[in-house]
């Protein structure tokens, strides 16, 4: 009896390795494939029971995942605690690109809770580690580091932050992400109203778009913004990039869009359809109306 009882204890410790073994494997194998499937990979974080990770490393290893999956699924998480589990342990522990991205997902936290100071802190934090071990992670630090600092009104800084990442990302050829720097940068250029510059980036990546994406019809509509601030402004082809996006890729117009084609129709002479056009918004701000009625009576 004392026999089996010291057995069974015995294996006790075994059979809590084996399933931490699996666990550990099981973590490692969705990293392997969280960049291309981050929806499977949230799933099956999001299926194992906090009790199963009893180690301090699949703690935090699956905490970096889940932060992780949840980023790049666009679910906006301010819950900072899941990110902080990583921090804490890739400090002391782990390869170094673990610890440059928990730092990162901490910062993207903190930004989901608009404390963008902090947010801008823990980015550098994951800046200095990311130049030297993730090409990747620090094109996309310097990315929110730059729309972190467009929402904080540092439009300098924006525009710095734009072009390193747009820099890393070319170096390294992630086509993705250089388009949507690409964008980012256009509209920083637009802010620090430099329209040439943000027209020309539009152009190209309309240009060099073979299906109407996202970005390439959101191009388009910004465009049209930036040209109608421009010294010789183009209203028909401003027209043109409203009708466009609107009738054939069935874009959803913002109520500043309706009021710059409204515009544009009125200096072209269509005043019938702009008329329809400004009956047609259902709820505006009006700030951005009295803006454009200003404009457009002037």
């Amino acid at each position: 009896m004392m026999k089996r009882l010291f057995i069974i204890i015995a294996a006790i410790p075994i059979l809590f390795s084996c399933s931490d073994q699996n666990i550990s494997h099981t973590l490692k194998d969705v990293e392997s494939y969280i960049m291309e499937r981050p929806d499977s990979a949230l799933t099956v974080l999001e299926s194992i029971e906090r009790s199963d990770l009893r180690t301090p490393r699949n703690k935090a290893h699956h905490a970096l995942l889940h932060a992780m999956a949840l980023d790049k699924n666009y679910i906006d998480v301010a819950d900072d605690s899941i990110a902080q589990v990583a921090v804490d342990y890739y400090q002391k522990h782990g390869p170094m690109k673990n610890r440059a991205r928990a730092l990162y997902y901490l910062g993207v936290a903190y930004f989901n809770q608009k404390e963008y100071d902090k947010a801008i802190l823990e980015y550098s934090k994951a800046e200095k580690i990311a130049e030297r071990c993730d090409s990747l992670y620090l094109g996309m630090i310097y990315a929110s580091m730059s729309y972190t600092y467009n929402l904080t009104y540092n439009s300098y800084a924006e525009l710095t932050y734009n072009q390193k990442a747009l820099d890393v990302f070319t170096d390294i050829n992630a086509e993705k992400h250089i388009r949507s720097i690409k964008y980012r940068m256009a509209v920083s250029f637009h802010n620090n109203d430099e329209y040439d510059n943000a027209v020309k980036i539009y152009k190209e990546l309309i240009d060099e778009s073979s299906s109407p994406d996202y970005i390439m019809i959101q191009s388009m509509i910004d465009m049209a913004h930036s040209l109608l601030e421009m010294e010789d402004v183009d209203y028909y082809m401003i027209d043109s990039l409203f009708r466009k996006t609107k009738n054939e890729y069935g874009a959803e117009f913002k109520n500043k869009d309706y009021w710059a084609w409204a515009y544009s129709l009125y200096r072209i002479g269509k005043n019938t359809e702009a008329d329809k056009l400004i009956e047609g918004i259902q709820v505006s701000d009006e700030i951005v109306a009295h803006f454009w009625k200003s404009r457009i009576a002037a």
